[in-house]
């Protein structure tokens, strides 16, 4: 960031470049003239940047890097004689001191690093699952594939697939496990510095701390235009607030999809996909085939060749989801054989497959014919008021 401050005739400091907030500091030697509160008024507060440029006279400026900055740095000018500016290091939204040395030697300030950073992810991504207070995430199953009857059936999740968009999705997954209420002012929202969120969605894995953020930016640029999330910046801490939007990328409000009436099927993804590290285990191809195998029934049948058409990839992504979902204890494949009396053969195989481990899920109950007559009788006589033996 470059800030260039300049003397008017009235002896008050203004900044060019607009955009800073106000903030007071002294005259070294302690005097307050009249005129100091607007002179104090006009300087800003500032992130550190590669470089700071100064104008101490009106007609040109100094440039030096910012190793080479005292801190505090003096303004020599006519006007402005031994006035300070603070040019303490800001990172991640959050001013590295907390007060000054009387004596006006300044501390040693903690410096925050890429390597910080990369410690605490995990922590801060246990610290917002915490806080949603529950263990699993509803997902309505749009998200995945558009319900029969739909002109096509590829739904939002394939554009991620296709555009082998792996950090968007699971970004997007993330938000969806940690906004878990909209009794707020702010309604189905979260609110973080945008280094928390850079910690969150694990941009700071492979990128330093400017590129990590930068990397979230875009992130959230592209969940925008899928009309998935909404995102705005809130007050002087560079904090963004994102707020999710409905899963069919329709871009209508988000509700819960058990509080609406009638109710939107839905998918639960469990929390163990992050705290058990799965999101780190499992690419793009996985993730997606999770996704599906949690969408279908608990024991499916899903022939390959058809993914195109149903959900929007092609059968090679498919096989390499299943396949890293088997290799990693996730996925049970059973292969079983049907009769097909008009078949060449007069008969063929096919696969069933079961997710297990943390996402293994119960199976139904088979209902039996007695078991569906006495229920019909349960419910016969709970309609006429007459009672019916258990």
């Amino acid at each position: 960031m470059v800030i260039v401050l300049q003397s008017d005739s009235c002896g008050q400091i203004q900044p060019l470049e607009s955009g800073f907030g106000p903030a007071a500091r002294k005259f070294s030697n302690g005097r307050r003239p009249r005129s100091a509160s607007r002179m104090f008024a006009a300087l800003p507060v500032v992130d550190l940047g590669p470089h700071i440029e100064l104008a101490p006279e009106l007609s040109s400026g100094t440039r030096i890097g910012s190793s080479q900055i005292p801190a505090p740095a003096a303004v020599e000018h006519p006007w402005f004689v031994g006035f300070e500016i603070d040019l303490t290091p800001n990172v991640g939204g959050m001013t590295q001191h907390d007060s000054e040395d009387p004596s006006g030697s300044s501390p040693p300030r903690p410096k925050a690093t890429a390597a910080d950073m990369r410690k605490l992810a995990p922590a801060t991504r246990a610290e917002l699952l915490k806080r949603a207070k529950r263990t699993t995430t509803p997902i309505r199953k749009t998200f995945v594939q558009k319900p029969k009857g739909a002109t096509e059936r590829r739904s939002v999740l394939s554009t991620f697939v296709k555009n082998a968009d792996e950090r968007g999705l699971k970004a997007q997954l993330f938000l969806w496990a940690i906004i878990s209420s909209g009794k707020h002012q702010d309604g189905w929202s979260k609110t973080l510095p945008l280094i928390v969120w850079a910690r969150a969605f694990d941009t700071v894995q492979t990128a330093e701390l400017s590129s990590a953020t930068s990397a979230v930016s875009k992130i959230l640029t592209r969940l925008e235009q899928r009309r998935l999330i909404e995102r705005h910046r809130t007050g002087r801490e560079r904090k963004v607030r994102v707020t999710i939007l409905r899963e069919d990328g329709s871009g209508d409000p988000y509700t819960h999809p058990a509080e609406v009436r009638p109710r939107d099927t839905y998918l639960k993804l469990p929390h163990a996909y992050w705290t058990e590290g799965w999101h780190e285990k499992l690419d793009l191809a996985a993730t997606a085939m999770l996704l599906v195998a949690l969408h279908e029934k608990p024991v499916f049948r899903l022939a390959t060749e058809h993914m195109e058409e149903w959900y929007g990839w092609s059968p090679d992504t498919a096989e390499a989801g299943f396949k890293t979902l088997e290799d990693n204890g996730l996925l049970d494949k059973t292969r079983e054989r049907e009769d097909q009396p008009l078949s060449p053969l007069g008969f063929t195989f096919y696969n069933l497959y079961e997710l297990t481990g943390p996402f293994k899920r119960t199976r139904p109950a088979v209902k039996t014919p007695a078991v569906k007559r006495a229920t019909r009788r349960r419910t016969s006589g709970a309609s006429t008021g007459k009672k019916t033996q258990p």
